[in-house]
């Protein structure tokens, strides 16, 4: 079969051909994975409930949180994208954290501005450093993204 767009490395095809003697073919789609998958990480991101950068846990892993942040951050509207999750009243205090390195990393002015109310707050987020976990003061954390980012797969204590 000659087909440019089925070729495409973001677009799918459902291709059904019929059974039980039928000749009918049909063609569902096209669908793009890609963003699907976006959006699926967004939503997964915003529920996340342990802030983390770096190797963690006994074994030293990369955290799902992390992940997910890392594939966002590659999106073309990136920047868009962590201040919808940054502003969403459904994201959790991790999932800002995680906003919020993205925002540091692709505009640092948006950065400045998004996280001005938050730092005044008294609330805690859940940070896995290595392998314990801790409550520390969201100004705090906030400070040592602004401070030191995101980058390298640590964040500064």
């Amino acid at each position: 079969m000659d087909c440019d767009v089925c070729s495409s490395p973001a677009r799918y095809y459902l291709v059904a051909q019929g059974g039980f003697g039928s000749a009918e073919t049909r063609v569902f789609g096209p669908v793009d994975l890609e963003e699907s998958s976006l959006q699926e990480d967004i939503e997964q991101l915003k529920k996340i409930t342990t802030f983390a950068i770096g190797m963690v846990g006994f074994v030293g892993h990369i955290s799902k949180g992390e992940n997910l942040y890392k594939r966002i951050r590659n999106a073309k509207n990136a920047r868009d994208i962590f201040e919808n999750i940054f502003q969403s009243t459904s994201s959790t205090n991790e999932a800002r954290m995680y906003a919020a390195c993205g925002l540091k990393k692709t505009s640092p002015a948006s950065f400045r501005g998004a996280v001005k109310n938050l730092k005044q707050t008294n609330e805690t987020v859940s940070v896995f450093r290595a392998d314990i976990l801790n409550k520390e003061k969201i100004s705090d954390v906030l400070a040592s993204i602004e401070n030191a980012g995101c980058n390298d797969g640590s964040i500064a204590r």
